[in-house]
This record gives C-alpha cells, structure tokens and sequence, in this order.
C-alpha cells in the first residue's frame, strides 16, 4: 500500500516501461480510407491494452499506432519485469490474431516492435488539480522508447537492466550495444527469445553468485530426508512447505535435493520439477510440465512431434488395456495441453474429464512411479 500511495503521490522508484509501435503504419495510413485506419487502430488498441492489463500493467497512453505503458505503478508487484516481457510476448501473439482478420483488408501483414526498459522514474499526476493524468517522466521512459525504435518488426528489445532481473525466466540473445538518438553512451540490449523451459528461482543467493551454508533448518531437511527413505521403500509421500515470501522454502528444496546428491542417494531416481507461476497457467499446468519432462516435449516441438513423442511413450509406460480405457495419445495430450492447443473454454475441459481423460493421465503417472522412484517438485511463485 505504501508503494501504491507513493508511487500516486510522486516518487522514483523503479519501473518497467513498454513501447510497442506497428511497424509501417505511416505508410499503410497513407494509402486507405481514413475510416478503415480509424477502425483498424481501435481494434489493434483493445488488443494491446488487453495484453497489458492482463498482466496488470498501466496503459499510460495511445499515440498514433504506438502504446506506451507501466509496470510497476501505480501498482507494484514484485516480479514487474517478468510481467512486462510476458505482456510484450502476448501482444506479439495478438497481433498474429489480428493480422489473420486484416490482411486482406490492409494488403499486407503487419508486426509490432516492442523496447522495455527498467529504472526510476518520477511517477504522479499532472497538473495542479486532482483529476490531472498520471503519468511517468525521466530518462528510463526516453530509453525504451529508444529501443522500441531499434528493434526490427515482430522482435522484442529488452534494456540490460530488466534482463538482469528476468533472465531467470526468459531465453534472451545478446544484441550489441546499440547506438541510439539522444544517448551519449552505447545502450546495451537483448532480444527476448521466449520463455525457459523450465525458469529458475528469482530468489536466493545464488542468483547473486553467493552462497552460504543453511542454518536453523536441520529438522525440517530431516523430514524430507526421512519422507525420501519412506518412499524408497515402496510408500510415496507427499511434503508441504509452507511460509511467507523470502522464508526460505526455496533454499530448503535446493539444500534437500544436493544433500542427496551428495551422499550419491539421486543415483537410479528421477527428479522432475515445476513452478507454479503467480501470473495463472493452464489448469493441471504442473501435471502437464511433469509429463512433459517424462515424454521429453519440448515447448517449441511441432505438433506433429509432439503427438508422436506422446504416442511412441505411452505403449511403452502404460498397460495396453489403460491405453484403451484412457482413450487414445491425442486426446490425453490435448487435456494436458501437451499437444496443440488447450481446450478453447472450460465446457470443454469439463467433457474431457467427464470422458474420463483424466483417468488415462493417473494411469499414466501410476505407470511412470512404477519403473523407477521419482521426486516432483513444484514450487508455487508469490505475485
């Protein structure tokens, strides 16, 4: 609430500003009905700000066919950054959408270039009275700006600084230092290339380069330790670590799995790991990164791929007769959201499990802790 109230008064703390332009609209404006342009911003500004909003972001403001907007105010939120790239990604996507509906009408598809950038800014109203519009100033603004204009069409150009704080998340290419209008110095940039397979923990030491020992947590690792051997001998188990933000559950997990690996107790089982993100996933998202992992799925496999990937495993995990209860490789896949898209809406999603779908999934994880012990990880991450 401080944050909040702070950053609506006026103050500098730091956050993640957004520009996304539509590459050669002056152009394309040139050429159509004005009412055609009118109607084309309108549905392209809904769709950005959507994207925005739906990573509570700030939609700052619209000019011509670019939109600027905030992260981190006048609401702050501890993984802005992440949210910011995630925002950027999804308006990529949207506009892919958009371009399917009007191509024809524009003669040509069109693509968004994106710059985000992060640092302190001065936040507040403008003007003197209490309706004035809240807005951002300082150089961090003129910055993404400034990497908006240098990233090609369809690419996303981040700032060092906000790599830095999401390269546990995100995939990222180097792309130079650039020389850019208004800056005495080289900017140093990246191309954001997507999302990690499998992200990192944002916490911690280690992602400073430090470590230290654990202190004061020898009886929760030996409940853990004691759960591991219950399981070794044929009882699974199930722990929960529960705490506040920065407690250190995270660090516990970490300490629990290298002590294992340390007494040489990891050789002959599988580790398979999950986060839950704070920004919302697909429902049984971590049921579906599990299986992923076990099917060896990679996120930018084609759907061809990927089916046959499902297929050519389940015969070999599963019995021949739950193959055939569960109904066929396809279907489980599309579920789980393994193969091609998830359901398009939760009727759907119900159908499925009314069909029994998720049966053939249990049978597949019976199956899969049946050939050899197993340790699932998940870790819910805090907004």
């Amino acid at each position: 609430m401080r944050a909040q109230a702070r950053a609506r008064a006026g103050g500098r703390p730091a956050h993640r500003h957004l520009f996304a332009d539509l590459s050669g609209f002056t152009a394309l404006a040139e050429r159509l009905d004005p009412e055609d342009v009118r109607a084309f911003q309108s549905d392209l500004f809904q769709e950005m700000a959507a994207a925005i909003q739906q990573y509570d972001g700030f939609v700052e403001k619209f000019v011509g066919d670019a939109v600027m907007a905030i992260f981190g105010a006048p609401v702050a939120h501890e993984d802005d950054p992440e949210r910011a790239l995630r925002a950027a990604l999804a308006m990529q996507e949207r506009m892919a959408g958009r371009n399917g509906r009007w191509q024809e009408r524009l003669g040509k598809a069109l693509a968004l270039h994106v710059g985000v950038n992060t640092g302190p800014v001065v936040a507040g109203s403008i003007g003197a009275d209490k309706g004035g519009a809240y807005a951002v100033t300082g150089n961090t603004v003129n910055t993404a700006s400034r990497l908006q204009s240098a990233a090609p069409p369809g690419r996303i150009l981040a700032s060092a600084a906000t790599w830095r704080l999401a390269q546990h998340a995100f995939a990222f290419e180097p792309a130079g230092d650039l020389q850019v209008k208004g800056k005495s110095e080289p900017v140093a940039a990246y191309r954001l290339a997507g999302l990690l397979a499998a992200p990192r923990s944002a916490r911690g030491l280690e992602a400073h380069g430090l470590v230290a020992p654990l202190v004061g947590r020898e009886a929760e690792l030996g409940k853990l330790l004691g759960a591991f051997d219950t399981m070794l001998g044929g009882r699974a188990q199930v722990a929960s670590l529960i705490g506040e933000a920065g407690v250190g559950k995270s660090r516990l997990l970490r300490e629990f799995l290298q002590t294992l690996d340390a007494r040489g107790r990891l050789s002959g089982v599988t580790v398979r790991q999950a986060a839950c993100s704070a920004l919302g996933q697909q429902t049984y998202g971590v049921l579906a990164a599990f299986l992923r992992q076990a099917y060896e799925v990679a996120p930018e496999d084609p759907l061809e791929v990927a089916r046959e990937k499902l297929g050519h495993g389940l015969p070999r995990r599963v019995p021949r007769q739950a193959a055939r209860a569960g109904g066929s490789a396809r279907a489980r896949g599309r579920a789980i959201g393994i193969c091609g898209q998830a359901p398009s809406d939760y009727s759907d999603f119900a159908r499925f499990l009314v069909e029994q779908r998720i049966d053939s999934i249990s049978l597949n994880l019976d199956a899969l802790l049946k050939t050899l012990p197993v340790i699932a990880e998940a870790e819910r991450a805090r907004a």
